[in-house]
């Protein structure tokens, strides 16, 4: 179940956006498209140091499909598909993961470990 956040200052095609986010997260990881969740917060550039975006990743560790090869795929084709659909450097977007343990994971109220 990964929540994905991905702030910036600009997002032309909100939609779409979205869309490529879970097909990149499903395609590399395996985790069905129902089960990943992206939210979009768009802030205002005098809000921000850099406007570039920020992609922020919470899910639960799982070593068989969110291992560092996944990790480093999903980095470059965020950075790639996110810079180029916001008009943003390469260099200024970040990618980050927060791996959290299954005892600090529920869904429905059902802890997963």
């Amino acid at each position: 179940m990964p929540i994905i956040h991905v702030y910036g200052t600009s997002f032309p095609k909100k939609k779409e956006i979205k869309e490529t986010v879970v097909e990149q997260v499903s395609a590399v990881t395996g985790t069905p498209k129902e089960a990943i969740y992206v939210y979009l917060h768009q802030m205002e550039e005098e809000d921000v140091q850099k406007t570039a975006p920020v992609v922020q990743f919470f899910w639960a560790e799982n070593a068989a499909s969110r291992g560092p090869e996944q990790k480093k795929q999903l980095m470059k084709a965020l950075t790639d598909y996110l810079a180029d659909v916001t008009g943003q450097q390469k260099a200024q977007v970040v990618v980050t993961f927060v791996d959290l343990p299954l005892t600090n994971v529920a869904l429905g109220g059902q802890a997963r470990g």
